[in-house]
C-alpha cells in the first residue's frame, strides 16, 4: 500500500500493487499444491504388534504359494508369526490420519510412510501402536552410485567355439560346465532378481523371455521395469542368457522373477525397505535362490550412513530381512561390494550375515580384484564367503551383444545361476546345508583370508560327493522302501506326523519324477512308468526326512 506515496501516475503505482498481489497469491498455491504437498520424507515406522491381520496361521495358503508351502514343508521350516502380513487396522489409521503407506516388511512388522513436513513427526508419534520411528529418506537427494562396472563389447577374436563362448572361463572355473553336463541346468528352480532395473530384457535376443515368470517395481509399483536402468539386464543375462557358441549363462533352464528394489535417482535407508518387501514377496511365490548384486552403507544424509559397529549380520535393517530370508529357506546370493579400493574397504550390508553367500571378485589370474571388498565382520565372520570372476565378466548387453565388464555385481550372479544347479541337482539338501558344502568345496576352506574367503567354489566337487553319499545303502530302520513283484512300492510303518509325508522320486540325476502323499496305513506306489535304472526317495514329514535307493531292474 506504501506505494501510493507516489505522486506521479498513482493508477500505475496501484496496477503494480494489484500485479505483485496476484503474483503472490499464485505462488503461494504453487507451493501448495507442488511443493510442500508432495513427499518431502520417509518415515521408517516399527509397529508393536500384529493386531487383526486379517489373517490366520490356521490358512497359511491365503499368504503363501502352494511351491513356498512345499518348500516349507520339505526343510521343515515353520510357519509363523512372521509370515502374517502388519495389522491393516494400522495401515487403514495411518492412511485416515494422512500417512500414505509406501511399502511394508511383514517379517520385520514395520511400515514406511511419506509426509510433506517433518512435524507430521510429532503426530505420527501419538499413535499408540507405533513403536520406534527412524527417518529413511528425505528429499534432498544428490544421486547414488552403487556399483562400479566398466561395460565395453567382447572382441570377435574372443570369442570361442565352445557352447558357452565368451562366457566359458567364468563357468568352466567353477566346474559348472560339468554340472551342467550332468543335466542340471537349472530346470525346476526359481530365482528372483532383486536389483535396479531391467532394461530392454523384454526385447533382448539372447533372453528366454518364457522363463521369466513375472516382474514387480517396488520403488515405483506403476512403472515399467523394463524401461528402468540396465544394471538388472547385466545381472540377470549372467544366468539367463544364452545364445548359441557365443554366450551361455550360468542357469539358462530356471525360471525367474525380477524384482526392483534400487532406486538409481539417490541412495537412502527406504531402499532396504523396498529390498525386504522384494524379499518378501520372492519368498511368498516359492522362489527357491535370490541373486541380490545391492548392498547399502552410505547413504545421501551422511548422519543415516551405517558404521562398522553395525558389521555383525543382524543391526542394519536389510541385513535383518536377509537373514530371515534364509532362515524362510532362501538360498540368498549377494555381492560382496566394490568398497575395496574406497575408503569403506568392507564388504556391504547385507552380505554380513552368515547365511547369506557373500560373492567377492578375482581376475582371469585368480587374483582378487582391487576394488573387491573386503572381511571379516565384526564378530569374525569370514567374508565374503567365496569369489567368481568379477573383473572383465562376460555378459550380454541390452541389445544381445556379448559385453565385459567389472564388479562383484556380477561375480554374484554366476554363483547364484550355479547354486540354483547345485539345488536342482540335489534336493533332499537344505539351503544351509548346500551353502554349508559350497564353502567347504572351495580352494582356500582350511586357510581363509579377508579378500577371497574361502576361495573359488567347486560346484561340481559338491554334486559328486553329494552323490557318493546317496548311492550308499541306508539301513531303513525308520522307512520300508520295498521292490514288489507287481512294479510297486510299499511304504509303511513310518512315525505319526501332524502333517501329511511328502514322498518324492528323484532320477539319479536329481530330477524329481513323482510326488505323493502319506498320511498312516499303506501306500502303495506304481512303477510300472519307470525305465530301468537308479532311483531316489525322498520321504518328509515332521522333523523327519530320509532318503532311501531303489533300482528298478
Amino acid at each position: 500500500k506504501n506505494l501510493r506515496i507516489f505522486d506521479k501516475k498513482p493508477y500505475i503505482c496501484e496496477s503494480i500493487y494489484r500485479s505483485m498481489r496476484y503474483i503472490c497469491v499464485i505462488g503461494l498455491l504453487f507451493c501448495l499444491v507442488f511443493g510442500y504437498s508432495q513427499e518431502q520424507y520417509k518415515f521408517r515406522v516399527w509397529l508393536t504388534n500384529k493386531k487383526d491381520t486379517a489373517f490366520s496361521l490356521e490358512k497359511p495358503e491365503r499368504i503363501l504359494s502352494s511351491k513356498a508351502l512345499a518348500r516349507r514343508a520339505r526343510y521343515g521350516i515353520p510357519i509363523d508369526s512372521t509370515d502374517l502380513p502388519v495389522s491393516r487396522r494400522y495401515v487403514e489409521q495411518l492412511k485416515m490420519a494422512g500417512f500414505p503407506v509406501i511399502t511394508r516388511s511383514k517379517w520385520l512388522n514395520t511400515v514406511v510412510v511419506s509426509v510433506s513436513d517433518s512435524s507430521w513427526l510429532y503426530t505420527l508419534r501419538e499413535f499408540p501402536f507405533v513403536r520406534e520411528i527412524e527417518l529413511v529418506w528425505e528429499n534432498t537427494a544428490v544421486g547414488g552410485d552403487f556399483f562400479v562396472d566398466t561395460t565395453v563389447p567382447i572382441k570377435k577374436e574372443e570369442d570361442m567355439s565352445s557352447p558357452y563362448g565368451a562366457a566359458l572361463w567364468q563357468i568352466s572355473h567353477l566346474e559348472g560346465d560339468r554340472l551342467h553336463s550332468a543335466g542340471f541346468r537349472g530346470k525346476g528352480i526359481t530365482i528372483a532378481v532383486i536389483d535396479a532395473g531391467f532394461l530392454n530384457v523384454d526385447r533382448n535376443p539372447g533372453i528366454d523371455k518364457s522363463r521369466i515368470l513375472g516382474t514387480r517395481d517396488f520403488v515405483e509399483p506403476n512403472s515399467d521395469i523394463y524401461s528402468v536402468h540396465n544394471h538388472g539386464a547385466l545381472v540377470l543375462s549372467a544366468m539367463l542368457g544364452e545364445i548359441e557358441n557365443v554366450f551361455c549363462g550360468t542357469a539358462p533352464e530356471a525360471d525367474y522373477w525380477l524384482l526392483r528394489s534400487e532406486d538409481s535417482n539417490s541412495e537412502y535407508p527406504v531402499e532396504e525397505d523396498y529390498w525386504a518387501a522384494a524379499a518378501e514377496f520372492a519368498d511368498s511365490v516359492g522362489v527357491d535362490v535370490i541373486n541380490s548384486s545391492l548392498g547399502y552403507f552410505e547413504f545421501d544424509d551422511p548422519l543415516l550412513n551405517h558404521s562398522y559397529k553395525d558389521f555383525n549380520g543382524e543391526s542394519a535393517f536389510i541385513s535383518k530381512a536377509a537373514k530371515k530370508a534364509v532362515e524362510k529357506g532362501i538360498i540368498v546370493v549377494n555381492s560382496a561390494g566394490n568398497e575395496g579400493r574406497r575408503p569403506w574397504r568392507k564388504i556391504i550390508f547385507p552380505s554380513d550375515v552368515y547365511g547369506v553367500l557373500a560373492v567377492g571378485a578375482i581376475d582371469g589370474e585368480d587374483v582378487s580384484s582391487d576394488f573387491t571388498g573386503h572381511g571379516y565382520t565384526k564378530n569374525d565372520t569370514v567374508k565374503p564367503d567365496i569369489v567368481a570372476l568379477g573383473t572383465q565378466t562376460a555378459l550380454l548387453g541390452v541389445g544381445g551383444e556379448v559385453v565385459k565388464a567389472d564388479g562383484t555385481s556380477f561375480s554374484a550372479p554366476v554363483v547364484a545361476g550355479l547354486t540354483a544347479c547345485l539345488r536342482q541337482a540335489l534336493p533332499h539338501l537344505s539351503n544351509k546345508e548346500i551353502v554349508d558344502r559350497i564353502r567347504k568345496s572351495a580352494t582356500l576352506y582350511n586357510r581363509p583370508d579377508t579378500l577371497q574367503g574361502y576361495g573359488l567354489p567347486r560346484f561340481y566337487k559338491v554334486y559328486a560327493q553329494e552323490s557318493t553319499l546317496l548311492s550308499q545303502e541306508h539301513p531303513g530302520e525308520k522307512v520300508c522302501v520295498v521292490p514288489a513283484p507287481e512294479e510297486i512300492l510299499l511304504l509303511r510303518d513310518l512315525p505319526r506326523s501332524s502333517h501329511p509325508y511328502t514322498i518324492d522320486i528323484y532320477s539319479a540325476y536329481g530330477v524329481q519324477l513323482h510326488r505323493y502323499f502319506y498320511e498312516n496305513g499303506e501306500l502303495v506306489i506304481p512303477l510300472q512308468s519307470l525305465p530301468s535304472g537308479l532311483y531316489f526317495i525322498l520321504v518328509m514329514g515332521d522333523n523327519f526326512r530320509e532318503i532311501q535307493k531303489m533300482i528298478k531292474k
